[in-house]
């Protein structure tokens, strides 16, 4: 008798396709995390391929993906492929982010970026923000320009007044809790101007995943069609009672 095989050719044939990796540096726990994990987790389920979400940080994410142990990663700027080996756009923007300057403090105005150095402002902003480096390391002093790892980090000190404002992205900013407690019970943020035009953000993949970048565009380009995008930011932002 002939012994048994652990899975016949047809079931090795009809087995399920390993997930696909997502990376991300926004926690479940956040509107934007929410956002982003309806996005894809829609657009692959269309596809018939399962996805998983991994948070890393920012800086960490670029490494992952070039590497191939990430397969994706969910929103980057348009020129983000160009600085990594093995990383391919999506031709197809998911969004348009607007970065700005955002302060809690009142009494804060702004006019024109150009008159932030006549001020005495210090401004914090999230590594990798590439917007907000370009902006403001050219305006401000060193010692008046403070770079953090998260968005929640540059929320809780603008909260707390270790830092006056902030640099940040909208989707990002405005669903980030602060991190210290103590900064719960401030005023909110407020957009004090925007910070260059908006910036289109694209999935970018793994060039393994090459052959798939077009079926991924043209799903993503249905669900804008319905609106389903647009739809998902709003009812994350619901759900976190923004």
């Amino acid at each position: 008798m002939l012994p048994l095989m652990a899975a016949s050719p047809r079931e090795a044939w009809t087995a399920a396709p390993a997930p696909f990796v997502m990376g991300t540096t926004r926690p479940e726990d956040t509107a934007a995390g929410q956002w982003v994990r309806k996005i894809y987790g829609e657009a692959f389920r269309r596809l018939g391929i399962p996805v998983r979400f991994e948070v890393h940080p920012v800086m960490r994410l670029g490494v992952l993906l070039s590497q191939g142990e990430l397969d994706g990663e969910t929103v980057r700027g348009p020129d983000y492929a160009s600085g990594l080996a093995d990383v391919i756009r999506v031709d197809e923007p998911v969004w348009n982010a607007v970065f700005a300057l955002y302060a809690t403090h009142p009494a804060l105005t702004l006019a024109r970026l150009q008159d932030l150095p006549a001020t005495r402002w210090r401004g914090v902003y999230a590594r990798g923000a590439v917007e907000c480096e370009r902006t403001l390391i050219p305006l401000l002093a060193a010692d008046r320009l403070i770079d953090v790892q998260i968005t929640e980090q540059a929320v809780s000190m603008v909260a707390t007044g270790r830092a006056d404002f902030l640099c940040g992205f909208d989707l990002v900013v405005l669903s980030a809790p602060p991190a210290a407690p103590e900064a719960r019970a401030t005023a909110p943020l407020r957009k004090l101007i925007n910070v260059g035009d908006p910036v289109p953000l694209y999935l970018h993949v793994n060039r393994k995943h090459a052959e798939l970048a077009p079926r991924l565009a043209a799903t993503l380009r249905q669900m804008k069609a319905e609106r389903l995008i647009e739809r998902y930011w709003h009812e994350a932002l619901q759900a976190f009672g923004k």
